[in-house]
């Protein structure tokens, strides 16, 4: 089980950010309240709505019955701590991604259009050997490669609790293939773009052989039945 679902929320029809609010436990409410940009407030309240309605899908329960955890990997349980799921979550100016799967997971979607620096981080932060691959990239396929590379390494540190400054490292990605070993051994990442300039990467750790993520669009809380969109291609590994 490895499932995926995305939505754009400023399309949202409806009361919704009441609806999320209400399924907030006291300890989300809290984290809300210290968001400073009403934006910011509200791809909270997306995400948390988005992924609560997918694991009420699937396990049929209650939405406002589940508890997500504070920390990564994040364990979706019920209010009386049996546990569901893991989830992650993902959001980029007005979009917001979720996932769900049995085992850790994590998932990070961004806009191609975003401005970044992004040679300066490649060389300050990712691995030599990456950072002199993607410098000597044409400068529009560099930037593609290196998103590629930078929503792999968020969702591996959402995907396994490990900070984001040591995957940036060791999360390697040269010319297309993951050099993960150690602590990543076992994790298994796919790519792709969600839409034209929207890239999102996924990781999980372990799960059965064949494994895919299954990627829905959904348009709005109130229509949960989806639209099956594309399929990820898996970051091959170095053997």
């Amino acid at each position: 089980m490895l499932q995926l679902v995305y939505s754009d929320f400023d399309r949202w029809q409806g009361n919704w950010r009441a609806l999320a609010r209400g399924w907030l436990s006291a300890q989300e409410q809290a984290r809300l309240s210290r968001f400073g940009s009403a934006h910011r407030r509200d791809q909270f309240l997306a995400g948390r709505l988005l992924i609560r309605q997918l694991v009420a899908d699937v396990f049929t329960c209650p939405p406002a019955d589940i508890r997500l955890a504070a920390t990564a990997p994040v364990r979706a349980r019920r209010s009386d701590d049996s546990p569901l799921c893991f989830v992650s979550i993902s959001h980029s100016a007005h979009s917001v991604a979720v996932a769900l799967a049995a085992q850790p997971v994590g998932i990070d979607c961004e806009r191609l259009a975003r401005r970044r620096n992004w040679r300066g981080i490649c060389s300050q932060y990712f691995a030599a050997d990456e950072a002199a691959w993607l410098l000597r990239l044409p400068p529009e396929k560099a930037e593609a490669e290196f998103l590629r590379s930078w929503t792999a390494k968020e969702a591996l540190s959402k995907c396994t609790g490990v900070d984001l400054g040591m995957t940036l490292t060791e999360g390697r990605l040269v010319r297309g293939v993951a050099h993960w070993s150690g602590r990543f051994a076992r994790c298994r990442a796919w790519s792709g773009p969600l839409t034209d300039g929207l890239q999102v990467g996924l990781v999980c750790e372990g799960g059965p052989a064949g494994l895919r993520p299954d990627c829905r669009y959904w348009s709005g809380p109130d229509n949960t039945s989806g639209e099956k969109v594309i399929a990820f291609t898996p970051i091959p590994r170095r053997s």
